[in-house]
């Protein structure tokens, strides 16, 4: 199967090592909410003062060196004692919900540690970080994203430094100066085969561009549609870059916009669309296990498929401790 990438779902390690660190490196840092476990509460937080974010930087370098020499056990066992004064982690991500209850369930599990988290799309969570930064308030200690916002709010000083043995076990493009790719979101072409045939289904991304049914598209896949100009249409098909935009242009006329994949998943698989352009593997498959009527590889799939990493990085707030390191 032939991928692009633009830079799964969140392995263990990445969380672990991520959230641990937080947790540590983050203690003292205001919560998010005030609830335990997965949550949209927009309530608690407080106010910084002018140089805690400096004074967060510092505490955490404090951390660090309090870890160097410790084994990736003994390193463990130190974080989790630490992050147990400071818990529970105040963690922003992106993730559907299904996934992070998943991941709050198995890092409490791994752990004993609890994950408050606040959900909301990545431009959302920007905004709320920019916000929050603007008005001296520190909500996350963990930040979750796609790695193209996770490279902006790293642009802006939003992230601390990551480190961790654990990221020895990272790709060396997977790991940046303060986030690391944990994860990955791959974006599929699936159709309803209740509504189309095997024959009638979508064999390229020309035939899902150009489909006369009922298809949806996710209005913020600028990612995917990104790649596909760059490097499908234009690299291997020769096309201008006008031309390809003009192929994706003509095809949303014919296409119904849906915000989110869930939402636009479970549109396909009810039977209102015959065809959506960029579902999320991971919730395709899962779908696909409970009995849903919907493919993305029968004949085969429409290739090729495009890859975006998923980051993970401690968040910059007045007084990080351990609570986010692992």
């Amino acid at each position: 199967m032939r991928t692009r990438a633009q830079a799964g779902r969140l392995q263990l390690p990445a969380v672990m090592t991520v959230g641990l660190i937080l947790i540590s490196a983050c203690a003292g840092a205001p919560t998010a909410t005030d609830e335990v476990g997965i949550g949209d509460s927009d309530d608690g937080g407080d106010s910084t003062a002018p140089g805690d974010e400096d004074d967060s930087a510092d505490r955490l370098e404090e951390l660090y060196a309090e870890l160097e020499g410790l084994d990736r056990e003994e390193r463990r066992e130190r974080l989790i004692e630490i992050a147990r004064e400071e818990e529970p982690l105040d963690l922003y991500a992106s993730t559907n919900p299904d996934d992070a209850e998943a991941l709050a369930s198995r890092f409490n599990e791994l752990t004993g540690l609890e994950i408050s988290h606040y959900r909301a799309n990545a431009s959302a969570i920007r905004n709320r970080l920019l916000q929050e930064s603007s008005a001296g308030f520190a909500g996350a200690d963990a930040v979750v994203m796609d790695g193209t916002e996770m490279a902006l709010i790293d642009d802006e000083g939003m992230l601390l430094p990551l480190q961790s043995p654990y990221l020895e076990d990272f790709p060396d493009q997977a790991v940046f100066d303060n986030w690391a790719a944990g994860s990955s979101n791959v974006y599929i072409a699936v159709w309803n085969t209740d509504r189309l045939s095997l024959q009638d289904a979508p064999k390229t991304w020309e035939d899902v561009l150009a489909f006369d049914g009922e298809w949806g598209i996710e209005i913020g896949d600028y990612d995917w549609f990104a790649t596909l100009v760059k490097e499908y249409f234009m690299d291997e098909l020769g096309l201008s870059e006008e031309e390809a935009v003009d192929r994706f242009r003509e095809g949303a006329q014919n296409a119904t916009p849906i915000d989110g994949h869930t939402l636009l998943v479970e549109m396909l698989t009810a039977g209102e669309f015959d065809v959506v352009s960029s579902a999320y593997h991971h919730r395709v498959r899962t779908v696909v296990e409970e009995g849903a009527p919907i493919s993305w590889d029968a004949p085969a799939p429409v290739e090729p498929v495009v890859v975006r990493p998923s980051g993970i990085g401690i968040a910059r707030g007045p007084s990080p401790g351990p609570r986010g390191t692992t």
